[in-house]
């Protein structure tokens, strides 16, 4: 049975065309700025603060897509949508938490594929 990942590079591969060091350089800036926006993305939570949380999970939407996080897409228009309309504090850090979640499992994906890349 083969696992499933959660994370997938295709479109960074179509985007790259076949340029090894792209890939590379575009997985190492999601892996460097992606665990800062989440924090942030608390912090802004943490002091009500609905409209820096909404941008700031705005912004972390296509950083998402290129590495094929789908389901954490969703759950950033998600925390995106609330924030700007129904600012539910524990329902946003409930959001903010299976966002973490997600992502530390992509990062542990996407950092052995980063070794792979590197041989």
């Amino acid at each position: 049975m083969s696992e499933q990942r959660l994370t997938n590079l295709s479109y960074l591969e179509e985007l790259g065309m076949g340029d090894d060091d792209l890939l590379i350089e575009m997985v190492e800036m999601f892996l460097e700025n992606t665990p800062v926006s989440i924090d942030q993305m608390r912090n802004h939570c943490d002091a009500s603060n609905w409209k820096k949380l909404a941008a700031e999970a705005h912004k972390l939407k296509p950083n998402l897509s290129y590495v094929g996080l789908d389901n954490a897409r969703d759950l950033v228009v998600d925390i995106e949508k609330t924030a700007k309309n129904d600012p539910d504090p524990s329902v946003l850090h409930d959001r903010l938490d299976r966002l973490n979640g997600i992502c530390r499992e992509a990062y542990k994906e996407l950092e052995q594929q980063l070794e792979e890349l590197k041989k």
